[in-house]
């Protein structure tokens, strides 16, 4: 009996862990600003803050812009186009970059987002109150090498 339930168990946590990306694949239609065309490999540019945004009340959030302005299409996995499965590094006193560990990641909802050439994507995070920069794992159209884009350093005291 304990061997029947702990394989129903593990077929049940195979198939959750399946439907995780069984969810319709949202696909960009928003076009790159005429400002940013002269911009030729992915980019991953912040772009201002928004105050009080509904999912981060009293907080404020950056405003990015991924971009493909490639002739591949650009995949990721995200909770929707605007808030993607990121990583976060902080500048430490010698320089050097070092990841940070959110700790709330969590399966339930992701969708694979895809961005066809000569398209963007806005992306929100939420603001640091220290130099960071933001990064996104994408893949190229069927390539299996997962890459990452980073926004330079962003300074929140003296973000331009």
């Amino acid at each position: 009996m304990k061997h029947l339930i702990k394989f129903f168990l593990f077929l049940i946590a195979i198939l959750q862990y399946n439907s995780i990306f069984s969810q319709d694949v949202l696909v960009s239609k928003t076009p790159i600003p005429t400002n940013l065309k002269s911009i030729d490999t992915i980019a991953l540019l912040p772009e201002s803050f928004s105050v009080n945004r509904p999912k981060y009340k009293g907080q404020i959030t950056y405003n990015l812009r991924l971009i493909n302005p490639t002739t591949d299409t650009l995949k990721y996995v995200g909770y929707g186009f605007s808030y993607p499965w990121y990583r976060f590094q902080v500048m430490d006193s010698t320089g050097n970059y070092v990841e940070i560990d959110e700790g709330w990641f969590c399966g339930t909802g992701l969708c694979l987002c895809v961005i066809p050439p000569g398209k963007c994507s806005i992306i929100f995070m939420r603001e640091y109150k220290w130099k960071c920069r933001v990064g996104v794992n994408y893949y190229i159209n069927s390539n299996a090498t997962k890459k990452t884009v980073w926004t330079r350093l962003i300074d929140v005291i003296n973000f331009k």
